[in-house]
């Protein structure tokens, strides 16, 4: 068994290795504060990421800011990009306790990645904003603006004026997820005016109102996640505008076979309901910045920027 595998398998067990352990971007995220290495005390630097490569590539890649602190890549210590051999073998004694709080908002600090569940991702960086940095539904601008990204590893991000500015992705049935299949949509967004109801951070949602989307809701004066059916919607969410000048991330993720909505803000678990599995299915576009209801109209604009935009064939946080 590598590291990898046992981090993945360690949550809620006794004697296990991390404090939020969880999945991200195909790679395990942990802290490794409290690991003990080779039977010694181990002081290392949190939230380390590991990708899922395999068992010799697990640690190969992406150690957070460039290595485990205080360690340096050198001969002794192989060319893993600074994670000390000790750790890369499997011969460790884990005398951590998992605590099962769940991700928080540093592990979404860095920007996403690829991997097998990654249906669309859009970085919208300059002067592409436009691409599906990991397929085809790449979108078109409609009038948005280039901004400073959360920070300088987001690079760039897109402002919407709540207007008339919004980004649009042709439809595709690879971001359709039917009525009991699991999936995610997050973004990292920053509301620059008080929102209205409806107004729309990324959402396919038709004419006939079958879809879903991150939308501001009066349900609970809050962000809420949307799943429609054509016969009634699905919301759950949370109070708050998030208008406060600040970088918030937000994910929607359904599970449980399309029977569990839950939402999480800044990385915390916001609002959780059983719903029931509604069929999602839509030919609209995806839509970045508005609700697009299809047969050409554009309504409920969202007035902010928007950053690191994905959407997952798989419940994510």
């Amino acid at each position: 068994m590598t590291l990898c595998d046992l981090i993945r398998n360690t949550r809620n067990l006794a004697g296990g290795i991390a404090l939020g352990s969880m999945a991200l971007a195909g790679g395990c995220f942990f802290d490794t504060s409290a690991l003990t290495v080779d039977g010694g005390a181990h002081d290392a630097q949190t939230d380390v990421m590991l990708s899922e490569a395999g068992p010799d590539s697990c640690y190969d890649s992406m150690p957070y800011d460039g290595g485990i602190d205080g360690y340096d890549a050198s001969p002794d210590e192989g060319t893993d990009g600074g994670i000390p051999d000790a750790i890369q073998s499997d011969a460790i004694a884990l005398d951590a306790i998992v605590s099962d709080a769940g991700p928080n908002v540093d592990d979404y600090r860095h920007p996403y990645g690829c991997d097998s569940s990654t249906v669309a991702l859009y970085h919208l960086n300059s002067p592409a904003p436009m691409k599906d940095s990991c397929g085809a539904n790449d979108a078109i601008d409609n009038g948005t603006s280039s901004v400073a990204g959360k920070d300088a590893e987001f690079g760039q991000a897109r402002s919407f004026d709540g207007a008339a500015s919004y980004l649009s992705v042709p439809h595709s049935s690879a971001l359709n997820f039917g009525g009991a299949g699991d999936f995610t949509v997050e973004a990292w967004f920053r509301p620059t005016a008080n929102p209205d109801d409806g107004d729309t951070i990324v959402g396919k949602l038709s004419s006939n109102l079958m879809g879903y989307r991150i939308t501001y809701w009066s349900g609970v004066n809050g962000w809420a996640c949307q799943y429609w059916d054509g016969g009634g919607y699905s919301a759950v969410g949370a109070p708050g505008a998030l208008n406060d000048g600040s970088w918030h991330h937000v994910a929607c993720v359904r599970s449980a076979n399309g029977t569990t909505a839950s939402q999480y803000i800044d990385g915390a678990l916001a609002a959780s309901e059983t719903i029931p599995p509604r069929n999602v299915d839509s030919i609209a576009p995806l839509t970045i910045g508005n609700t697009h209801y299809g047969l050409g109209y554009n309504l409920q604009w969202f007035k902010g920027d928007v950053d690191e935009v994905r959407v997952s064939g798989k419940a994510r946080p």
